[in-house]
């Protein structure tokens, strides 16, 4: 047995893991369908102008809004 491991990375743990991957990303997938879904019959609903503007809002705010989390964390 590899004694050099940390607790949380023993080998007893890799079956408790595996469920928990799994069910994230069970869940994951389930989200995702559900914007999927949602965007695919409700978008059209929207009245959103095809302008540059909006277009760049679309591109650069998922992104800048992920740097602000990031910074805010501290890395």
């Amino acid at each position: 047995m590899n004694r050099d491991l940390p607790p949380d990375q023993a080998p007893n743990q890799a079956p408790n893991q595996a469920r928990t991957t799994l069910s994230f990303l069970a869940k994951l997938l389930v989200i995702s369908g559900a914007i999927s879904y949602g965007l695919k019959f409700g978008g059209p609903l929207l009245s959103i102008p095809a302008t540059t503007g909006v277009a760049l809002g679309i591109v650069l705010l998922p992104p800048l809004g992920m740097a602000l989390v990031l910074l805010r964390r501290g890395f």
